[in-house]
């Protein structure tokens, strides 16, 4: 049985915290509680961005300490099935909640499909560094994008034209790929709990359980309080 990595389950505990104040946040615009340019606002759109990337990477660090020395093929399949069906789920309630912006490949989407790119890559993590921060470059600088597949697929498959939450491959990728590779210079033996971090352990620990509640939680004590406010 592998050693449980405290740090991990706090750095993953953060991050889900961050996430679950940026869609309160979220929230209030959406039952218009309060008035913030939740979607163009530089604070909210770097916000995301940092929230992602720290996930992202989380996940790019978990493959490689699940499935090193041995890629774990049955977990790994087990794994995807769950994000699969996850992802169906939250794709069928956003066509009901938001039908001219439903997810077509939000987070659970995409860390399914990147879970299965990124374990071909657990064995060579200098490669995997190499290619993830070429793509976050390129896509910075703009010459490395995935929109033609997007232009491709859009009629085809009447997606919509904007979507609530969008993790496309480039450069969410780079993010999971940076995560394995520096996956083999972070701490791996026997750690402690970190002092007064228990409830961050806790979120981490049960993060996708987290992610798919907290939100269903929020609209069911927010939908009142729009109501008798509006």
């Amino acid at each position: 049985m592998k050693t449980r990595l405290y740090w991990l389950d706090t750095w993953r505990g953060i991050t889900v915290l961050a996430m679950m104040l940026f869609h309160f946040s979220y929230d209030l615009h959406y039952f218009q509680l309060v008035s913030i340019d939740i979607y163009r606002g530089d604070f909210w759109r770097i916000s995301r961005y940092a929230i992602v990337s720290s996930f992202l990477v989380l996940v790019g660090i978990s493959l490689y300490l699940a499935h090193t020395p041995t890629i774990q093929w049955r977990k790994l399949a087990k794994r995807v099935a769950i994000l699969g069906l996850l992802a169906l789920v939250v794709t069928l309630v956003s066509m009901q909640l938001f039908p001219k912006r439903w997810i077509y490949f939000g987070v659970l989407h995409f860390i399914g499909v990147a879970s299965i790119v990124g374990v071909f890559f657990v064995k060579i993590p200098w490669v995997a560094l190499a290619i993830g921060i070429l793509i976050v470059v390129g896509y910075i600088y703009d010459f490395v994008s995935m929109g033609w597949l997007y232009t491709w697929a859009q009629p085809l498959l009447g997606l919509p034209r904007f979507t609530e939450d969008l993790v496309s491959m480039v450069p969410w990728m780079g993010a999971v790929l940076i995560g394995i590779g520096i996956a083999r210079f972070l701490p791996q033996g026997p750690s402690q709990p970190l002092r007064y971090a228990n409830a961050f352990d806790f979120l981490g620990r049960h993060a996708l359980i987290v992610y798919m509640v907290h939100q269903p939680i929020l609209f069911a004590l927010l939908y009142p309080l729009a109501l008798v406010v509006h």
